[in-house]
């Protein structure tokens, strides 16, 4: 997985979470963080928590979504 094959990914796809990212590209968890961080640090990546929205208390973690920011210069 190349940084420009992450950024196409999330252009094409949209919001997805690290396990997804992980699965789709057939690497580890911490390699796709590696490549996510290169891009936040560039200000293309918008990370958003969501949950299920019910009051029970059965997820024991939010899941982070990752999404494309295209910056307009």
């Amino acid at each position: 997985m190349t940084p420009s094959a992450l950024r196409d990914y999330l252009r094409e796809k949209g919001p997805s979470s690290l396990i997804d990212l992980a699965a789709h590209f057939g690497v580890g968890v911490g390699f796709v963080e590696e490549v996510l961080a290169y891009w936040r640090r560039k200000g293309n990546i918008l990370e958003t928590v969501a949950s299920c929205g019910k009051a029970c208390t059965d997820c024991s973690a939010n899941v982070v979504f990752y999404q494309w920011n295209e910056i307009q210069k």
